[in-house]
């Protein structure tokens, strides 16, 4: 009995460090079983005195397939007992698989109903446990890198190999690499029997990184105001490969290409350009070479906004000022003389001719849209106007 209640004990352990919620594949394993419990009791019905739903004494219970287990170590985690009564199919078997189940120790389990007999029935639960890890071998990368996957994961042993621990470890080892450019990197997992021991199981993992992606060409379409170079510099992660350059690698990493986008905007905004936007972007992968597609629209840029930050500084440093000081007055009027004359709204109108002047929506646009100052009254009619 010492044995049956340490184990007992252990299994019990192992519960209380599960997650109270099952994965969705074992919730549809545990629907499929339901139903294929309930398929075999209604065939067997056909033979034998069984009612659905009525309750019975449990006569007999057998547990088969076990490799690490207690036949009646199990039989008592289950907390069934000969001579109880029971409800078949019920709310206490369902509970059961359940409970077994949240154990993650096993990969199959099937309740039977072997016979019933002047209101007594026998069960016959088959289990199929999980392998355990007795060792673990990864091949393709040097010792260090080994070392450090080791460390991040849970390749240890002991573990029990699962489904989702394979799917896990072989997303982390490929996610790990694509971040230092390895875009490519492959990964082959392979579960072999280890014949030293009942239920163990080696693991297999061989890495292929292949070569590093570098980055070709980034390509903007759409920029008529900044030049490609300028806005290539203000992507600080996202470098195109450059002969000597070795303090900063070309490699792309989806994560820190999304801030450079963000960085490209904000230098929009800083200009003025508010309504600034990416259109698209795409990536194209050619092995060991990438190019990415960035097309853009730059929008309007807002003026009205600079002129009132001069005027208001005039104004502030009004009281300040004496004799040639008042000289600083002219600021804002110059930069209004800039903006409206010089470099700032013909180039940009120019601009916005050649790419949109032949389109309707652009006319029209023009037309309803004050080139600096902004409209106070846009709604009021003009009174001499003739309304329809």
């Amino acid at each position: 009995m010492e044995i049956f209640k340490k184990e007992k004990e252990d299994l019990e352990k192992l519960v209380n460090r599960k997650n109270n919620m099952l994965v969705f594949l074992k919730k549809f394993k545990f629907l499929a079983l339901l139903m294929f419990l309930f398929a075999g009791l209604n065939i067997h019905a056909q033979d034998t005195p069984y009612i659905k739903g009525d309750e019975y004494i449990l006569k007999d219970i057998t547990v088969n397939g076990l490799k690490n287990f207690n036949e009646q170590t199990v039989i008592t985690y289950t907390g069934l007992k000969k001579g109880q009564k029971i409800r078949i199919p019920g709310e206490q078997i369902s509970a059961i698989i359940s409970k077994l189940w949240k154990l993650d120790l096993f990969s199959d389990i099937n309740f039977y109903l072997i016979n019933i007999e002047d209101g007594e029935a026998s069960i016959q639960i088959d289990i199929t446990e999980l392998p355990t890890l007795s060792d673990f071998k990864i091949t393709g990368l040097k010792k260090s890198k080994i070392e450090t996957i080791v460390s991040d994961t849970e390749l240890k042993k002991g573990k029990k190999i699962t489904e989702n621990f394979n799917k896990t470890t072989k997303n982390y080892i490929i996610n790990k690499y694509k971040k230092d450019g390895f875009l490519n990197t492959k990964v082959a997992i392979n579960i072999v029997p280890d014949t030293s021991d009942v239920n163990l199981s080696k693991m297999l993992i061989k890495v292929d990184l292949g070569d590093r992606v570098k980055i070709d060409k980034i390509n903007f379409v759409g920029n008529e105001i900044s030049k490609s170079s300028q806005l290539k510099k203000k992507m600080k992660n996202t470098k195109v490969k450059l002969f000597g350059r070795f303090w900063k690698k070309s490699k792309f990493i989806e994560e820190e290409y999304k801030e450079d986008l963000t960085s490209i905007l904000d230098f929009y905004k800083e200009k003025g350009y508010r309504d600034a936007r990416i259109l698209t972007d795409s990536i194209i992968t050619d092995k060991i070479k990438l190019t990415i597609n960035i097309d853009l629209e730059e929008g309007t840029k807002y003026y009205f906004g600079e002129i009132s930050l001069w005027t208001g500084v005039a104004l502030i440093a009004f009281s300040s000022l004496s004799g040639l000081g008042y000289i600083a007055l002219i600021s804002p009027l110059f930069v209004y003389a800039l903006l409206s004359k010089g470099s700032g709204i013909p180039l940009l109108e120019r601009s916005a001719e050649k790419r949109w002047g032949e389109e309707a929506d652009y006319k029209e646009y023009k037309k309803n849209t004050p080139v600096l100052f902004p409209k106070l009254f846009n709604n009021i009619k003009d009174p001499n106007s003739n309304s329809d």
